[in-house]
């Protein structure tokens, strides 16, 4: 049954116009009232991005204040542009104002649009938090940046890269903080192991043929194969030898110190007789029976069993390309000075030396190749700025590692030492103190 009433009927043409005449004055003044809101945040979004693109420029031009001013109305117009909160939240920490800095890293990780940016500034947040000496702060940092790990299904699908500086981030934070010294230092050790062991690390002339000769041999090149390993395992007998007498336990090594360094040895002996069983490898290829006696002969006499080994490294060319590829900073000395500086937080000094020596000279012959390098493409450089980035982030580099010596040297009361490190990281440009991290 359909009702018959006057209020369902259509309107016709006439009562049509009439009726949005009726609403025309409200509808427009609503449309004055409303847009002004709805354009605000467009308008000002936009305007926020043509500030920041200023401060941009003004920042690199040196005019840090006014480039600063800018950035604050930039953020002011749009307070969720993470690039803007993350640019003034360096040019902070820059600046020295750490807690300024650490709020607005802070802010940027409620921003974060994936998790691996989430991961890479609560890393930064934590440098601020470190400065601040917030130590409680920075373990809980990792703590939430864990837990963004396991909710993006962990790391098991990571690239090698990503495994080993998650690894070295955490245990070198951690270590700075001064909580859980003997955790950073098994963080660092995984890190370490991760990159071929302590042989690869240590053997700063033998581990970068070692590798090379591994991929040469899986190439089935076995006459360069020869020639590398011949190298490498000439390399590593004179480390083997120099680290022995050099690390000669004395009456100031603690117990833990003496049992970690006889593990060590025994480890590094592993290392030069993995060498030789990959040149008698090469040697039965190119048939020379003889000289594959005498490799399997100097196996036996380094203690170790032939079929125990691990002579070819599958993963050698990551590893390579991590370690050594040209206008990269040689991971090695990287994973060195963290754990280097964790054994000192674990009161560890004399392992910790270990890895500081070898960490400094890794570090100190890049250095000194990247100035050659850098003066080479000077002239030719339309814009010197990355060049000079380059050299900075190298130099700061070299002083971190240097300054963590001079703690180390403090630690074994050779304040000579200590002083020499300290003064060269002057004539770098920078002070030798806690913020130096």
């Amino acid at each position: 049954m359909v009702e018959n009433s006057t209020d369902n009927r259509l309107p016709t043409q006439g009562e049509d116009e009439l009726s949005w005449s009726r609403y025309l004055p409200s509808l427009a003044a609503i449309l004055l009232v409303t847009w002004p809101l709805l354009s605000y945040g467009i308008i000002d979004n936009e305007r926020a991005r043509w500030q920041h693109a200023a401060a941009r420029i003004a920042w690199n031009e040196g005019d840090r204040e006014a480039a600063l001013q800018v950035l604050n109305r930039a953020v002011e117009l749009d307070p969720e542009n993470i690039d803007a909160l993350i640019d003034r939240a360096q040019w902070l920490g820059e600046l020295g104002d750490y807690e300024n800095s650490s709020q607005d890293l802070q802010a940027a990780t409620g921003l974060a649009g994936s998790v691996r940016q989430e991961i890479q500034l609560r890393q930064q947040l934590c440098d601020s938090l470190l400065h601040l000496q917030e130590a409680d702060a920075v373990i809980q940092q990792w703590d939430l940046m864990q837990q963004a790990v396991d909710s993006g299904g962990g790391r098991g699908n990571w690239s090698l890269e990503q495994q080993v500086l998650w690894l070295n981030n955490r245990a070198y934070q951690v270590a700075v903080s001064g909580r859980q010294p003997a955790f950073a230092v098994e963080e660092a050790n995984h890190a370490i192991a991760l990159l071929g062991g302590e042989g690869i690390a240590w053997d700063y002339n033998g581990a970068p043929l070692y590798l090379a000769a591994c991929q040469a041999y899986l190439q089935q090149s076995y006459s360069r194969a020869l020639g590398l390993s011949t190298k490498a395992v000439r390399n590593a007998s004179i480390f083997l030898e120099s680290w022995k007498k050099q690390f000669e336990p004395g009456l100031n090594w603690k117990a833990s110190e003496q049992r970690r360094r006889e593990k060590q040895l025994e480890t590094m002996r592993r290392y030069v007789a993995s060498l030789y069983k990959l040149q008698s490898l090469v040697l039965e290829k190119t048939g020379q029976h003889g000289k594959q006696r005498e490799a399997l002969k100097e196996i036996e006499q380094l203690g170790q069993d032939f079929h125990q080994l691990e002579a070819v490294i599958g993963q050698a060319e990551e590893i390579r390309s991590l370690a050594f590829s040209p206008g990269r900073t040689d991971l090695r000395s990287t994973l060195l000075d963290t754990r280097g500086f964790a054994y000192l937080k674990n009161q560890q000094p004399n392992l910790a030396l270990m890895d500081l020596e070898v960490a400094v000279r890794i570090c100190d012959a890049q250095y000194h190749r990247l100035i050659v390098s850098v003066n080479r493409q000077r002239s030719l450089a339309v814009d010197p700025g990355p060049l000079d980035r380059l050299v900075v982030q190298m130099t700061r580099q070299l002083a971190v590692v240097l300054y963590h010596r001079s703690l180390v040297y403090d630690a074994l009361h050779r304040p000579a030492r200590a002083r020499e490190d300290r003064e060269r990281i002057k004539r770098l440009g920078f002070t030798p103190d806690r913020h130096l991290f």
